[in-house]
């Protein structure tokens, strides 16, 4: 982490006690849908720990509820699963058509009785229902925009790996932010915290800026782990090869260019977090103690998630394992 001008200190080791339990009660809920496949692949899902990364930025969740949005945070792992298995089988179309099911799911938040049956839809559906009384309207409001600001940039993502084209820096780093999908996890960890951050000041400027920063803190430090995987599969959706592209760098000189802006990026983030203090002002104490944690949380969460991914086992050294153009051994076919 020193790389990405992040110390020690700089990372929480507060961790949910729960999570153990949560995870397997998210492991039960995948498999009472079929979304995890064989044996073998529900022990390549034990490995990946996505219940255990969340519980850094949901520290103080009671079971019930990290285990609810657990299992919200792993529907989107499996999702962006399905994408690669796409893009990678050429049914790119059959993507589109999970996404659209997906969308209707969380637009009537699982009400209308479309998605019966083991499936994606069907366990996202149940999902919806089950967390309805426990969330704002305004906060499903934000996390449905979110989430179709995902399935957007993933289609123009796919497009990019269509075309074995490079976009320029600036609209990648857009697409990327929303392919991202931080800004769906940050929501998550809202609600599972409870926080409960007013929508002037999510909807703020200020605050934006500040989840973009902590998004692409994320994002950027998993292209340069991930570099050697995508370069190998021709997936053009990683920051260190469009500005070796784009800027004709050989691939070390790419790296370093994008490690030092991360390393800026992390040296800004305080400055950020400050103007949504200055934004929160107009609110109550009460609001602002909730905003002070949510921040906080984010940052938590964001910062260790390079972490995480680089665990034995963890997602990008399984990834590492599969040949090139082959999906990793964990994903399950879902589409």
């Amino acid at each position: 982490m020193d790389s990405f001008g992040v110390s020690a200190d700089e990372v929480s080791g507060l961790f949910n006690p729960h999570a153990e339990q949560a995870h397997t009660l998210t492991r039960n809920w995948a498999n009472d849908y079929g979304l995890l496949g064989n044996s073998d692949r529900q022990q390549l899902f034990d490995r990946l720990g996505y219940t255990h990364l969340l519980a850094y930025g949901c520290t103080t969740a009671p079971l019930e509820r990290l285990a609810l949005f657990s299992q919200w945070f792993t529907y989107y792992f499996l999702l962006d699963d399905q994408q690669d298995l796409a893009v990678l089988t050429g049914r790119t179309e059959d993507f589109v058509a999970l996404q659209e099911e997906l969308r209707h799911v969380l637009r009537t938040r699982g009400t209308d009785g479309s998605a019966p049956g083991r499936d994606l839809p069907a366990a996202v559906a149940e999902l919806c229902r089950r967390t309805t009384p426990h969330v704002s309207d305004e906060w499903w409001s934000r996390y449905v925009a979110h989430a179709e600001q995902v399935f957007a940039a993933q289609g123009q993502e796919n497009t990019y790996r269509s075309s074995d084209d490079f976009p320029a820096p600036a609209e990648f780093k857009e697409v990327r932010r929303r392919a991202g999908a931080a800004d769906m996890v940050f929501d998550i960890i809202e609600a599972c915290e409870g926080t409960g951050i007013p929508g002037s000041i999510r909807n703020d400027p200020a605050c934006c800026r500040y989840a973009d920063g902590l998004n692409d803190f994320t994002t950027w430090t998993n292209d340069v782990l991930g570099v050697d995987h995508d370069a190998a599969n021709r997936d053009p959706n990683n920051y260190v090869l469009i500005r070796q592209n784009s800027d004709g760098l050989d691939r070390r000189t790419a790296i370093d260019s994008v490690t030092g802006e991360i390393v800026e990026l992390v040296r800004d983030l305080p400055r950020r977090r400050d103007e949504v203090r200055r934004a929160a002002r107009k609110c109550s104490a009460a609001e602002q103690d909730r905003i002070e944690l949510a921040l906080g949380a984010w940052y938590d969460w964001s910062m260790y998630v390079p972490i995480h991914y680089l665990r034995a086992d963890g997602r990008l050294s399984q990834m590492d394992r599969a040949q090139p153009r082959q999906p990793p051994a964990f994903t399950e076919d879902l589409l």
